[in-house]
């Protein structure tokens, strides 16, 4: 009896461990809608494309940052690359995103975390 515990307990590790998401399994809309009494409602809005392309936006009360550039999968990470805008306007509004380069953390295929925000799929 202890044995064909001990071998469905193996073949429950195995089969989490082996359960890898594809670029199919996470393209969508994610978002996050941040609010309290004590501060500003903060919106997160992350849109993966099958083509590898993306758009991020954080919309605050005085900001806007749009970002908008290519993503790749690896290892349960998605890697956000903005492009550069050349645009002088833009560089200087409150809509630019100096960062350029993200690592977010796929949590499953309805939930990838940025930052210390988790997006939900739409």
């Amino acid at each position: 009896m202890k044995k064909i515990g001990y071998i469905l307990l193996a073949l429950f590790i195995y089969s989490c461990g082996s359960l890898k998401l594809e670029q199919n399994d996470i393209v969508g809309e994610f978002s996050k809608r941040q609010a309290s009494e004590n501060t500003l409602s903060v919106n997160y809005d992350l849109t993966l494309k099958a083509d590898n392309t993306f758009s991020l936006s954080i919309k605050m009360q005085d900001a806007n940052p749009k970002c908008n550039g290519n993503w790749e999968l690896k290892d349960n990470y998605v890697y956000l690359k903005c492009e550069e805008s050349e645009n002088i306007g833009e560089i200087l509004s409150s809509g630019h995103m100096k960062e350029k380069d993200y690592k977010l953390e796929v949590i499953n295929r309805n939930r990838i975390r940025f930052k210390e925000v988790v997006l939900k799929r739409k």
